[in-house]
């Protein structure tokens, strides 16, 4: 009776080993491998940010404000004239103007600045700088060509769709050709990139012999790219 019981006993002991073991295996954690896809969209530009400054300078300061104030006054009633999306005033100042003879600086005059940054369509963009000068504009920095905001994120997106599925095809390409397979994934890092503005180079035309030049833009291409990095289990 005691040889049963000790029979017994030795294989329950024998099955329980077993059974550790087996639950150990199965929670072993799954190897790893990292892959990273990259991706590139391009979207037309359609969009134009320009920056006007009315710039005057005087003996005095208010004589130098009220002139740049005469001439805004006719630029803002100008433009607003015009299609735009956005206008607003960007900056106001009034500094002084110095001389350093014989190394004594002293004040011979104040500069007044006023400008203004504007946001229209590039195909209305040639025209508002055409107005802006003849309003009395003095200096035009060459307008900021983009796409816009909507098509902007449309792209990001894609970018970073078609970035996933690089990562994942190339994680893919390298398990299978060891015989192994993908079983999830462990973890996913984006990292998405927005372009620099372009500085377009702004021409002149002219409709004919007599006709006032008039300015032309001509729009690019915005690149939206995304990286995006896959940790996956195998």
């Amino acid at each position: 009776m005691r040889l049963k019981n000790t029979i017994k006993m030795s294989i329950g002991l024998l099955l329980l080993a077993q059974s550790s073991v087996y639950a150990l295996d199965n929670s072993l954690p799954l190897k790893t491998i990292s892959a990273t896809g990259h991706a590139d969209v391009t979207i037309p530009q359609s969009l134009a940010i320009m920056n006007f400054t009315i710039s005057k300078t005087s003996n005095n300061a208010k004589t130098a404000q009220q002139d740049v104030r005469s001439i805004s006054d006719k630029l803002l009633k100008t433009l607003k004239a015009q299609n735009y999306i956005s206008l607003q005033t960007s900056s106001i100042s009034i500094s002084p103007v110095m001389s350093y003879k014989d190394s004594t600086p002293k004040i011979t005059g104040y500069t007044a600045n006023y400008a203004i940054e504007v946001k229209a369509k590039i195909i209305d963009s040639g025209n508002i700088i055409d107005k802006a000068v003849e309003a009395g504009v003095n200096n035009v920095v060459a307008p900021q060509l983009i796409a816009s905001d909507e098509e902007r994120n449309k792209a990001k997106l894609e970018a970073i769709a078609q970035a996933t599925i690089n990562a994942k095809s190339q994680a893919d390409a390298s398990l299978n050709a060891i015989g192994l397979k993908a079983v999830d994934i462990k973890q996913i890092t984006v990292n998405s990139t927005t372009p620099s503005t372009f500085q377009p180079k702004v021409s002149f035309m002219r409709a004919n012999a007599d006709a006032a030049p008039n300015t032309s833009i001509d729009a690019g291409l915005d690149t939206i790219s995304a990286d995006v990095n896959l940790v996956i289990g195998y």
